[in-house]
């Protein structure tokens, strides 16, 4: 059975590309699937961020992103690093090592970023 088809037995109107259920509801916005959030604020520019929970098991890696880039940078080893932010699980080690952030990458396909290559190209 089609919609088209419930929709004629039920003599309702389809509801296709709607954002309105047939009793005049809103249907809340669809979550993102991957759990990927974006922070901009007026002193940083957009920045994307590691998904918000582990993909496998559903721990909370998103506010450790930043921690253990600081690890790193300090000459932590990698494994070490993730000890210390109490990664045990290996699903939750591979979302905080083989995350990349690719932010930098994408907005150079924005307007703004176009519009920007195009000014340093003709001078």
């Amino acid at each position: 059975l089609t919609t088209a088809t419930i929709c004629k037995r039920r003599r309702e109107p389809e509801l296709r590309n709607t954002r309105q259920s047939r009793h005049g509801q809103h249907h809340k916005p669809k979550p993102n699937p991957l759990g990927l959030q974006y922070v901009s604020t007026p002193n940083k520019p957009a920045k994307m961020i590691i998904p918000v929970r582990c993909f496998s098991c559903g721990k909370v890696t998103g506010d450790l992103w930043e921690r253990y880039l600081k690890l790193i940078d300090d000459g932590i080893t990698d494994g070490d690093a993730m000890d210390q932010l109490g990664l045990k699980r290996y699903c939750c080690r591979r979302m905080v090592m083989t995350h990349v952030d690719l932010i930098e990458k994408l907005l150079k396909y924005t307007p703004d970023g176009r519009n920007e290559k195009k000014m340093s190209l003709n001078p």
